[in-house]
């Protein structure tokens, strides 16, 4: 087993010294990090923690999960490896993906409906286009029946 727990359903007023406060009760915390979002700093409501040894973080895993923290049920597990999406590479944008290994096919693959598109565009006197004249990869992107304006006029 791992030393190192996930701590779920905090309060976004959750400190990172009250989460080590409450699980140095179970053993030696070597590390404590409220995971925060990146933008505004505000907490995400969860943390991870490290224990000295996996004895302890099997005792705090079997002493905090359930247990009252603020006034919620805390989630307390092993921490698992985070699961990234692959990396596939190319440029992706609200018209289409450009690049090798991308939902839209390679950039070969997306030149005549790119040429296509252009055309619609440019032959259109305000710049709009209708959905129903767009190819059919690109109709993916735009969900609504409502024109798209795609590049300006």
């Amino acid at each position: 087993m791992t030393e190192k727990l996930y701590v779920g359903n905090l309060t976004f007023t959750t400190t990172e010294a009250e989460v080590r406060q409450l699980f140095a009760q179970a053993g030696t915390v070597t590390q404590c990090e409220v995971i925060k979002d990146r933008d505004s700093g505000q907490s995400k409501g969860f943390a991870f923690v490290t224990m000295a040894s996996p004895a302890e973080a099997q005792k705090a895993i079997g002493r905090f999960h359930g247990a009252s923290l603020a006034g919620r049920k805390l989630t307390v597990n092993a921490a698992r490896p985070r699961e990234r999406e692959p990396q596939t590479g190319g440029y992706q944008s609200s018209l289409g993906a450009f690049g090798a290994g991308q939902s839209g096919g390679s950039t070969a693959e997306l030149l005549p409906t790119v040429i296509t598109v252009i055309s619609l565009v440019s032959t259109s006197p305000t710049g709009l286009v209708s959905l129903s004249s767009l190819p059919g990869c690109w109709k993916k992107r735009f969900p609504s029946r409502s024109p798209a304006r795609l590049l300006p006029p």
